[in-house]
Parts: C-alpha cells; structure tokens; sequence
C-alpha cells in the first residue's frame, strides 16, 4: 500500500481514493489487488483525495509517519520510496517529489 501511495504522490495523482483499492480472496487469504485508474489528476482543489495526518498536500514526513502506523520500519519505507522514485525517474513519470 505504501507503494501505490507513493506513486500516485510521484505522478500527481490526487484523485486516489479507497474505492480504488480492492482486495481479492485468494488461496486463503486476502491479498492487494492489482492497481488500476493510476493517472495524473488535480484532484478536488489541487489537493490529494485520499489524506495522511490530515493533509492533501504532502511531505516525506506524513508518508513515513504513515508507514510506521501500518508496522513499516522507517528504514523499509524510506528505501521503497527512494527506490520507487529512481524507477519512476528513469521513465520521466515524476511530476512530484516528496522533501
């Protein structure tokens, strides 16, 4: 989750909401579906839809924050960010950095 976060942070996809997160039953158990509606949006007065401490506009700070609630190490979670970055980087998709 942390990752689709980000990258909807990175591409400046504002208008990510929960009703864009589905989870599948799957030998067992329950697991993340796969991601879908991923595209640049303003969103609903600039702002991302979908908040973290109660802010549409975002610092590394509230994502990092956001790992450490859902058991996310700040070590895990600020590598995945960086490299999810480089990745999105590497195709020209940043619209959005996280400071």
């Amino acid at each position: 989750m942390i990752i689709y976060y980000h990258f909807n942070v990175l591409i400046s996809n504002r208008d990510d909401y929960a009703k864009n997160l589905f989870f599948q039953w799957v030998n067992g158990s329950w697991k993340l579906s796969l991601a879908y509606d991923l595209l640049l949006s303003n969103g609903f007065n600039g702002y991302h839809t979908t908040t973290i401490n109660g802010k549409g506009e975002l610092a590394l700070a509230d994502v990092i924050t956001l790992a450490a609630e859902i058991g996310l190490s700040e070590q895990y979670a600020t590598q995945t960010i960086e490299e999810l970055t480089e990745k999105c980087a590497a195709r020209k998709m940043v619209k959005f950095r996280l400071r």
